[in-house]
């Protein structure tokens, strides 16, 4: 993860390096969690909203509880923010 090999990073300017990364994630029955080395601004929990279909922010903070779902949705992702730039995960599959 270190590497970048379970994450986007999106620069704000070419050659501008993280300023933070993703140091640990942990994932049990109900909830993620995100252990993050490093500045940054927010986090938030992403997923496609089929009602208004586009993407919404479900939660904000290092950790995400499914409970906070208004309906089932197939997967989750994170979006961290930074001066720098913006990681984000790849989407963390759910199953009820």
């Amino acid at each position: 993860m270190r590497k970048g090999h379970f994450y986007i990073y999106n620069p704000v300017r070419n050659g501008k390096e993280p300023e933070f990364y993703i140091n640990n994630i942990k994932v049990e029955e109900n909830k993620i969690e995100l252990t993050i080395e490093g500045e940054y601004r927010r986090i938030e929990w992403i997923a496609y909203d089929s009602v208004s279909e586009k993407n919404k922010v479900f939660a904000e903070g290092t950790v995400f509880q499914i409970s906070v779902l208004s309906y089932k949705t197939n997967y989750i992702r994170a979006k961290i923010t930074s001066r720098a730039g913006d990681i984000l995960t790849q989407p963390f599959g759910i199953v009820y």
